[in-house]
């Protein structure tokens, strides 16, 4: 449901020794740049040709790391937005450059930057907001798979996240930067590694994932993380399982186990935490979709204890533009704390996306 590029089926195939001759400037065009200046085009004549407005729900636009030919002929709010995305691929296509071979692209780098914002309203807690801005940077030119990965300070704006958090409460609230070499290992395996800060707090984690096809449809992921953190020599592991299997060509249904341990957890005499979630992933239509989950979570230290369930029902669609989306997302909370009595709230995000989106 999150973008994170634009598809490979959205630009003209090229082969990558081929170049075209601009008839303007004389100038040979590398043909990664020549597939995004025809799209442009060819996105621009068809809008003029069926006369389609601006409101349209599949408006196109051409993502913004490429410099193309033709902005200027687009709407003035599409054309901020281009500029704005060309600004923010610029650092990281800079440094990708730096290091890259002579005839290497200078627009190799690919960048995707989302802003978002939001507002939570929970019974007894009231309203809560933020913002938060992620960045991904993929650095082509120095090596594919190399990555650079930025998060802005923030808030807990995803209560209802999918794995269990493995910062501890006190990294939250801090920006945090790291280096990501992600490789994979035959065609079912691949692993990832960050090397990071957060804060002032250096960290390393390491993400070996298996996928494996099994019976009847199901498709099986198994993921085994590994984690440091600097500021109080926190080590820990995550396991998690991932079984789904897609109901119809539009839906999914999966099933996550996961189980942490950490070095603060044993400290308080807790062996490790678990998690146990079931969703629904339902794509509605193109940049529609509605995400179901219930979730059990829980500790183990003599015994199982379960220390909360949680509810969610959240629709995601985008908002006149492909780069604009946004968010409601009703949920229940039922805590031990509060001797499991019922706590809704609701959670509504806008999202901007600058970059390589689709």
């Amino acid at each position: 449901m999150y973008n994170a590029g634009p598809p490979e089926d959205d630009v003209p195939l090229f082969d990558d020794d081929d170049a075209f001759l601009d008839p303007v400037t004389l100038d040979y065009i590398p043909s990664a740049e020549r597939a995004y200046r025809y799209r442009i085009n060819q996105i621009l004549w068809e809008r003029e040709r069926l006369g389609v407005s601006m409101l349209h729900e599949d408006y196109p636009l051409i993502p913004g790391c490429v410099p193309v030919q033709g902005v200027e002929r687009l709407p003035a709010a599409d054309r901020s937005h281009h500029l704005a995305s060309r600004g923010v691929c610029f650092p990281g296509q800079w440094i990708d450059s730096f290091f890259a071979e002579e005839d290497s692209l200078p627009y190799a780098a690919r960048t995707l930057v989302r802003a978002m914002y939001f507002s939570r309203w929970q019974e007894n807690e009231g309203y809560v907001g933020g913002t938060r801005v992620d960045g991904h940077i993929s650095l082509n030119n120095i090596s594919d798979r190399l990555s650079l990965i930025l998060r802005s300070a923030d808030k807990d704006d995803d209560l209802l996240r999918e794995r269990l958090d493995v910062e501890s409460p006190d990294d939250r609230g801090k920006a945090r930067a790291a280096v990501r070499f992600a490789t994979a290992l035959g065609r079912q395996a691949s692993s990832r590694t960050d090397v990071g800060i957060r804060g002032s707090t250096p960290f390393v984690r390491t993400r070996f994932r298996y996928n494996q096809p099994l019976i009847w449809g199901v498709h099986g992921r198994f993921n085994q993380e590994f984690y440091w953190r600097g500021n109080d020599e926190r080590r820990g592991v995550v396991s998690e399982l991932q079984m789904g299997r897609r109901l119809t060509g539009n839906t999914t249904l999966r099933a996550t186990s996961t189980i942490e341990s950490n070095t603060a957890l044993r400290a308080q005499d807790v062996l490790w935490q678990w998690s146990h979630s079931v969703s629904h992933f339902w794509r509605l239509a193109h940049r529609t979709g509605l995400h179901t989950l219930v979730r059990v979570n829980g500790k183990y230290q003599e015994q199982h204890k379960v220390q909360s369930y949680q509810y969610s029902m959240r629709f995601r669609s985008s908002l006149l533009r492909p780069w604009i989306y946004y968010e409601v997302e009703p949920f229940a909370l039922q805590k031990r704390e509060n001797n499991f009595s019922t706590s809704p709230g609701i959670m509504f995000r806008f999202e901007v996306q600058f970059g390589d989106y689709h």
